[in-house]
């Protein structure tokens, strides 16, 4: 049966604990106490920097995300006055194209990092809610718990964004690869 709390196994609840504790669990000694509740709020601290620094890649492909789709548009408008000019179109939509693969591949970095972030930030809050079950209050359990009933993950959230520049990569791409076949056949489908 999976632990509520730490969404983890029995078994692995004891890998954990075994691996946390490794001198037992026993802190009826105040400063031993004293010496899990400091170490309690240095992972705390860490898991807040975590955040952070997930916040500053997001910043940084959002930003990234938002100058190709800019480079796509201007490149796209200047497309309408080079119509009569399938070698200029042609051109136009292969660095389109090339801007469209650039965003891809870097939104499966972006998923990839927001993955990663996710790992860490389970394994963090995992041992802090392990370390709770000995202190007076559990806090990040109780956040979880109120949050799983209340709140969409921002994880979630974040890779959902990721997923949906990914996919109007993937348009463009197609939508690229089309008009340069177009404007290759000399503007004509061919479907004759």
């Amino acid at each position: 049966m999976i632990d509520p709390a730490t969404n983890e196994t029995p078994e692995q609840l004891q890998i954990i604990e075994a691996a946390l504790f490794p001198g037992g669990a026993n802190f009826d000694d105040d400063s031993k106490r004293k010496e899990l509740s400091e170490q309690y709020k240095l992972l705390a601290v860490h898991v807040e920097k975590l955040s952070e620094r997930r916040q500053v890649a997001n910043n940084f492909f959002l930003s990234m995300n938002s100058a190709i789709f800019a480079g796509m548009g201007l490149l796209a408008k200047e497309s309408l006055s080079e119509v009569e000019h399938p070698v200029a179109m042609k051109g136009i939509f292969t660095i389109i194209l090339v801007l469209a693969i650039v965003g891809l591949v870097m939104g499966k970095g972006w998923t990839s990092i927001i993955r990663a972030h996710q790992q860490l930030n389970h394994a963090n809050l995992s041992i802090l809610k392990m370390m709770e079950k000995y202190l007076v209050a559990a806090i990040f359990n109780a956040q979880h718990q109120f949050a799983k009933k209340h709140y969409v993950s921002l994880i979630v959230i974040e890779e959902r964004i990721a997923l949906s520049f990914s996919w109007m990569y993937v348009i463009f791409i197609i939508g690229c690869l089309f008009l340069i076949v177009f404007w290759q056949r000399g503007g004509r489908l061919g479907l004759s």
